[in-house]
C-alpha cells in the first residue's frame, strides 16, 4: 500500500487481501522463506534455528542417495591454495617475480637528451 496510499483505494482492494496472503504463504512455503520468524515481536533465535533445522532435516539434504554417483579424481577441481602454498614455500614464486622485476642496468656515464629518457608511466622493458 504504502504512505500515499488513500481510503479509496484500500476500500477497493481490500476484497483481494486474503487471495494475496493466501498467495505469498504458499511462496514462502514453496521456496522454504516459511521456515523464518513471522511475527512482529521480539524475534526467538533459538525458535527460527529450530525451524530452520527441522526444514533441512526434513528435505534429507545431507542424506546419502543410492544415485549420486562418487566423484572420480577426474571430476574434482585442482587445489589452488595448495599449489599457491607449494609454490611459496618451494621459493619458486619468489624467483619468478625477481626475474619479472629484472631491468636492464646503465652501464655508461653518458648523459641523455630529454628526448632520450624514458617515460616513467609506460611498462619497464625487460631483456629477453
Amino acid at each position: 500500500m504504502g504512505p500515499n496510499s488513500t481510503w479509496d483505494y484500500l476500500g477497493r482492494t481490500s476484497g483481494s487481501i486474503p487471495t494475496q496472503r493466501r498467495v505469498k504463504d504458499h511462496v514462502e512455503r514453496e521456496i522454504n522463506h516459511g521456515y523464518r520468524g513471522k511475527s512482529h515481536t521480539r524475534p526467538s533465535e533459538e525458535a527460527d534455528i529450530a525451524k530452520l533445522q527441522a526444514a533441512y532435516q526434513g528435505a534429507h539434504l545431507y542424506a546419502p542417495l543410492a544415485s549420486r554417483r562418487k566423484l572420480d579424481k577426474a571430476d574434482r577441481f585442482p587445489d589452488v591454495m595448495k599449489s599457491g602454498t607449494e609454490a611459496v614455500a618451494s621459493g619458486k614464486a619468489l624467483r619468478a617475480w625477481a626475474k619479472g622485476r629484472l631491468a636492464q642496468r646503465r652501464v655508461t656515464d653518458e648523459i641523455w637528451d630529454e628526448a632520450d629518457t624514458v617515460d616513467p608511466c609506460s611498462p619497464p622493458t625487460h631483456p629477453v
